[in-house]
């Protein structure tokens, strides 16, 4: 989530230079990255003696009625999201084990919440957060934070919610590897498993179709994990459907051509890109001194990320709406997206339910129905992207990862 003032206007000045040679090296990097790491295998659940996604703590950190929820979130601006409030919710701090970038043994954390409902079996919904610098940002930690309020909504609409803090936010050691979708989704994918420990403890089954969010950096993260569920990287988790928000999705192509053409804030872009360019130097290398790095100035309207994306998975025969939630900047889109995007899955379990009880006539008719039209539109722009990628109809959609 990137910084905004009081008013919700990203200002500021870009300060920034970007030596040439570097910013070829850094795209060419962005454009093979984020089509080659997410698309090899993936990692199996135990890899050597990292017990991928084996649960090392669960912490109490959030605990709310469905009323003092809704008044909350009210108190904070967010009434649209309080009209999803149903149950009250318990929210739980989970330090888990994972993997680094190198593939050597890590450990992470993320925050999960259930809500108080009798029902045992729970659909999930996993919400991958915005940009953030400080570890005490993270959903886990921070109570003001995109993917804890996040959380607290979709947990309190009836779902499991979840929502990964990545490697080294939270809980977690370490740098933060910032917009590396392959260790977003391996972080993500871990959390996922941690997740099915965690909502048995409280005597919950999670559905194996898993709902898939994210915001800003959070979208790319979504889409990433959407892939490596769709590759089958756990026999027990697939994909469900994916609604990533105000994603940055390519930036190569889109994220660094506006910022230098003056497209994105100014406060934002001197956010963005040294952040990125310091993280990718620990894993790439791109240069040796700082001084060979920062520059430019921008403006604030930007959706071409979405454009992009859009196009990508056209080219996969995915043909997706991007949605136009109206005049707004970067982080109120999330306040206007989540509830709808929420609803659609709220829709989507409750057709999956009533399929389930369907004759396999009546099924079959419904599977060839849904052939023919496989992809469906959600409403409206800045939203990103929105469809129906699985169903019970058929579970999967063209392949389709961030950025092509």
């Amino acid at each position: 989530m990137y910084p905004i003032s009081a008013n919700g206007r990203r200002r500021g000045t870009w300060h920034a230079r970007l030596a040439g040679s570097i910013a070829a090296a850094a795209l060419a990097l962005t454009a093979c990255s984020a089509r080659a790491e997410n698309t090899g295998p993936s990692v199996p659940a135990t890899q050597g003696c990292v017990c991928r996604g084996a649960v090392i703590s669960a912490v109490p950190v959030a605990s709310f009625s469905a009323a003092k929820l809704a008044a909350g979130l009210k108190s904070i601006g967010l009434g649209s999201w309080s009209t999803l409030v149903h149950y009250g919710v318990d929210g739980y701090r989970v330090l888990y084990r994972t993997i680094a970038v190198d593939g050597s043994p890590a450990t992470a954390s993320g925050l999960i919440v259930l809500p108080r409902r009798a029902a045992p079996t729970l659909r999930v919904v996993e919400f991958e957060h915005g940009t953030m610098v400080s570890r005490r940002d993270a959903p886990s930690v921070n109570p003001q934070s995109d993917g804890q309020l996040a959380g607290l909504v979709a947990a309190s609409a009836g779902f499991a919610a979840v929502a990964p803090d990545y490697l080294g936010l939270g809980a977690g050691p370490g740098f933060h590897p910032f917009m590396h979708a392959a260790s977003e989704a391996s972080a993500s994918l871990d959390m996922l498993r941690a997740s099915l420990a965690i909502a048995a403890r409280h005597g919950h089954h999670l559905d194996p179709q898993v709902f898939l969010t994210g915001f800003s950096q959070g979208g790319p993260a979504a889409m990433a994990l959407g892939q490596a569920l769709q590759h089958g990287a756990d026999p027990r988790l697939r994909l469900g459907a994916l609604a990533p928000v105000s994603g940055t999705y390519d930036i190569a192509h889109a994220e660094i051509p506006a910022m230098f053409s003056g497209q994105i804030a100014p406060t934002s872009a001197t956010l963005y890109l040294p952040y990125w360019l310091l993280a990718w130097n620990r894993i790439y290398h791109l240069y040796q001194r700082p001084a060979q790095v920062f520059r430019a100035p921008y403006d604030r309207t930007f959706i071409a990320n979405a454009r992009h994306c859009q196009a990508a998975l056209a080219a996969h025969g995915a043909h997706v709406p991007v949605i136009d939630v109206g005049p707004v900047a970067h982080n109120p889109s999330l306040e206007r997206s989540f509830p709808r995007l929420l609803t659609w899955f709220q829709h989507l379990s409750q057709t999956h339910r009533v399929r389930s009880v369907t004759s396999h006539r009546h099924r079959s008719r419904a599977r060839a129905a849904h052939h023919r039209g496989h992809l469906q539109a959600f409403p409206g722009r800045r939203i990103g992207l929105a469809a129906y990628v699985a169903c019970s109809a058929c579970g999967r959609l063209a392949d389709a990862g961030p950025g092509g």
